[in-house]
């Protein structure tokens, strides 16, 4: 393995599997990587070695080996970091006070200003400086807010539309986001989230309908009938919903609570929940007729709709489709496929 600085473009090379030799100047460029590229034989392409890219620190200690291009990279690198420190969230007393007992935030992303913006409603309640793979910085700000606001906050929901700066091309980025989520909805300020998540596992008993959690909270699927279903409440027009009065996007939350006979599922837009029905384990096949109607009533206003951690157990049930399912038609949120013609 070399440093990118170092002599490897000077060093000889010998191919074991074909005898040709040079130096790694004369060698072809392989697969690349986040933190290295691949040196390749040039007559068999069979792999010689691996060359590190180098740190913003290791190209400011070797400047005149620098390209005039790579010189414009770091540059620009060290403005932007100069320019992130000055606008980043850093204090839970830089936090608004916010109302409700029963907080779930939502990670959004504004594209043309490439922000982070974190929404609770229509309340923005922080923005900052967005940077590709930013699910470390999403760890960073989670416990900050679990600062400020406590037991109160619930979740902190990544809008659809930022998972693309949030993951990158990292492939734990999204068991961190889950981790973290995971803290935020259960943990203390005493317990950071752990390095490893334990996701919640759902099993189903063998000689009843009951559906268990590893957080011993119990749900019912099967036990109901459709009969029973059918005498619930449900949305089935867009003239049961409320009116929102935004200039702003609208993200919305897909939440669950406990009512007295049943859990419910609850459509969240800040402190207000604005539709909520019986929930029911594997009841994805909701997801998509509800997700039609909100974007019928609001249009192409409506951006996302996000499940929180807590809603995961009875939305995604034992289907192992689902999640993508519901996946998917965040996607035709975003792209306002449900939303009226004009």
């Amino acid at each position: 393995m070399a440093d990118y600085y170092g002599t490897w473009k000077e060093d000889t090379y010998v191919c074991d599997k074909c005898s040709w030799e040079g130096t790694g100047e004369q060698c072809t460029q392989g697969e690349m990587f986040k933190d290295l590229f691949e040196i390749n034989c040039p007559s068999c392409q069979e792999r010689l070695d691996v060359v590190l890219y180098p740190t913003i620190e290791e190209s400011c200690a070797n400047w005149d080996k620098v390209s005039d291009q790579d010189k414009i990279i770091v540059l620009a690198h060290e403005q932007l970091t100069k320019d992130f420190e000055t606008k980043c969230l850093n204090s839970p007393e830089e936090l608004p006070d916010v109302d409700g007992d029963h907080l779930v935030f939502v990670w959004d992303f504004i594209w043309d200003d490439y922000l982070a913006i974190i929404r609770f409603g229509e309340k923005v309640i922080w923005r900052e400086p967005a940077f590709y793979e930013g699910y470390t910085r999403f760890r960073e700000v989670a416990i900050i807010l679990k600062e400020k606001y406590g037991e109160r906050l619930k979740d902190l929901a990544p809008a659809q539309r930022s998972y693309n700066a949030l993951l990158g091309d990292s492939f734990s980025a999204d068991e961190t986001i889950q981790m973290v989520r995971n803290w935020v909805g259960q943990g203390n300020l005493c317990d950071l989230p752990p390095e490893k998540v334990t996701l919640q596992r759902v099993e189903k008993s063998r000689n009843n309908n009951e559906v268990k959690s590893d957080s011993n909270k119990t749900t019912f699927g099967d036990t109901r009938s459709t009969q029973s279903l059918s005498n619930l409440p449900r949305l089935y027009t867009t003239k049961q919903l409320p009116e929102i009065k935004s200039d702003d996007d609208l993200v919305l939350v897909w939440d669950e609570i406990e009512s007295e006979n049943s859990p419910q599922i609850a459509i969240r837009y800040g402190n207000t929940i604005i539709w909520k029905e019986y929930s029911y384990f594997g009841c994805f096949n909701r997801f998509e007729p509800i997700a039609i109607l909100l974007q019928q009533k609001y249009g192409a206003k409506l951006k996302d709709l996000i499940p929180t951690r807590s809603s995961e157990i009875n939305l995604y049930g034992d289907q192992r489709n689902a999640e993508g399912i519901v996946s998917g038609v965040q996607g035709n949120i975003w792209m306002s496929r449900y939303a009226p013609n004009p």
